[in-house]
């Protein structure tokens, strides 16, 4: 192929297997590499000179591009989604409408393939004034690494080397005062309250979920406060609620279908909630981790015991350890009234029926919330456990 510039591409081009995958990477390079070696150019490739000559590059130019470290600048990586023709739907950044403004794009670089340790030097060795920009995106990106690694302060030496270069620099750029992030006697970095994190983590994650794209929301188990903040902007977007839908069901990890599961149970919807608890009965790994999760919520248990009662639950064994059943039972009969998780109920009652509590007790307990319960499957659920049949299986 010789022509002077790429060839219009049928839009399941973009769904073919090997590209989708070198999008997933956030690696241009190798999305490059992947859009040249497709069969829908004929018998052979389309070969680096040519793509270079798209480009105005040489030849070993793009060879660097597709084997080096991953494009974190947006004005290069805007170049080349345009160059291709990437439906912007498929793109891990933003591409400005009036020009490469420094905003999603970047962040998601700085939190993605160059906090991963690809950081080129300039990006390292920056010394410019930070912008209120930078500000933000610093705050966006050290709440992400804060909530994955599930703490409320990281050192700078737990940190991606770029952030804590960035992070570094924020008294000599006069805009501490203006910033939500603190650092401690210790240097730690973190914010005055932990909901800040789930606040910008949510909406970083929502704005994944409204372009379809589950990458983010596919990391790791998100928490009972995230999933609230999420589902305050999925209950306005009905095409983030379908997208929820499809992969509670179909959804390739455990995770990303317990994570769809965990705000739709909590957008105030009695049929969603019915269905969530439904698709729950059937997926046995998704539903070991959400009843881990509320159990280590409720309970306040680390995840590691959270997660022994949750097997315990689950194979009918003893479900409360010795010594606290009458405070974690009284815990879980609260969590009957919860209005904000229509799954934490269902969850709190297959507890409650293996916690080998006496039936005098646990009656008063279940009829309390027959009259309040608004969800059909959670009303089944009752009346299995007051019958002594198992909630999990009616």
């Amino acid at each position: 192929m010789d022509s002077a510039s790429p060839p219009e591409v049928p839009p399941e081009f973009w769904s073919d297997p090997e590209v989708r995958g070198a999008l997933a990477s956030q690696h241009m390079g190798q999305v490059i590499y992947a859009y040249r070696q497709h069969p829908a150019h004929g018998r052979r490739p389309i070969s680096q000179e040519v793509v270079a000559a798209w480009a105005g590059m040489s030849q070993g130019q793009l060879s660097r591009v597709e084997t080096g470290p991953p494009i974190v600048h947006l004005d290069r990586l805007v170049q080349w989604a345009r160059l291709l023709r990437i439906p912007p739907r498929h793109l891990w950044f933003a591409i400005p409408a009036d020009g490469p403004a420094v905003r999603r794009s970047e962040f998601l670089a700085w939190s993605g393939a160059v906090m991963a340790g690809a950081v080129t030097a300039p990006l390292v060795r920056a010394s410019a004034p930070l912008t209120a920009s930078d500000l933000e995106l610093c705050t966006r990106a050290l709440a992400w690494e804060l909530w994955r690694a599930g703490r409320e302060s990281l050192h700078p030496s737990e940190l991606p080397a770029a952030l804590a270069h960035r992070l570094a620099r924020l008294p000599a750029a006069g805009l501490s005062g203006a910033s939500l992030i603190i650092r401690d006697d210790e240097g730690r970095y973190g914010f005055p309250h932990r909901a800040l994190v789930d606040v910008l983590v949510a909406q970083r994650i929502f704005g994944e979920i409204a372009d379809g794209d589950h990458r983010l929301f596919a990391t790791a188990q998100t928490s009972h406060d995230t999933d609230q903040v999420i589902r305050r902007y999925v209950q306005q977007d009905e095409k983030a609620m379908k997208w929820l839908g499809h992969w509670m069901a179909r959804g390739a990890t455990p995770v990303l279908r317990v994570n769809a599961a965990g705000v739709l149970a909590k957008v105030g919807d009695p049929t969603v909630g019915d269905d969530v608890i439904t698709t729950l009965r059937r997926d046995q790994d998704a539903q070991h981790l959400y009843l881990t999760a509320v159990v280590a919520r409720v309970a306040m248990l680390g995840w590691a015991e959270a997660e022994h009662i949750a097997t315990s639950v689950m194979s009918n064994d003893s479900a409360l350890p010795t010594g606290r059943e009458t405070e974690l039972v009284n815990l879980f009969a609260a969590e009957l009234g919860n209005p904000g998780d229509d799954v934490a109920r269902w969850c709190s009652m297959l507890v409650l029926s293996k916690a080998g509590i006496d039936r005098n007790t646990l009656e008063p307990l279940l009829q309390r919330q027959l009259s309040a319960e608004p969800c059909r499957e959670n009303l089944r659920a009752l009346s299995a456990t007051l019958t002594g049949q198992n909630p999990a299986t009616v």
